[in-house]
């Protein structure tokens, strides 16, 4: 679903994806605040829905992306612990006990 033609109702439904509650959602749209009901019946409209259900869906993939990148990156493996522990002991640790 492509954006909103109103760009006001484009940007109701930005807030509200980004978790803002209706009152804040609907002043920061440019919509004057008035009548109470006026963000609540905005919401429940079906476009403003769609839109904030596609919009938290195209959030989640982004995010699901990120962390897959973000633990590939961070991804450590057994052989290189074990690399690294061969590097930082300098002798095996079962010899080291012998001597003493």
């Amino acid at each position: 679903m492509p954006a909103l033609r109103n760009p006001r109702w484009e940007l109701f439904a930005q807030g509200l994806a980004d978790g803002k509650l209706q009152t804040d959602a609907y002043k920061d749209a440019g919509f004057k605040p008035g009548n109470r009901a006026s963000p609540s019946r905005l919401a429940a409209k079906q476009e403003i829905r769609q839109r904030v259900n596609e919009l938290m869906r195209e959030r989640e993939i982004v995010n699901q992306k990120s962390l897959a990148l973000a633990v590939d990156k961070a991804a450590i493996s057994k052989t290189w612990v074990i690399n690294m522990l061969k590097e930082i002991t300098p002798e095996p640790l079962d010899l080291q006990f012998k001597r003493e």
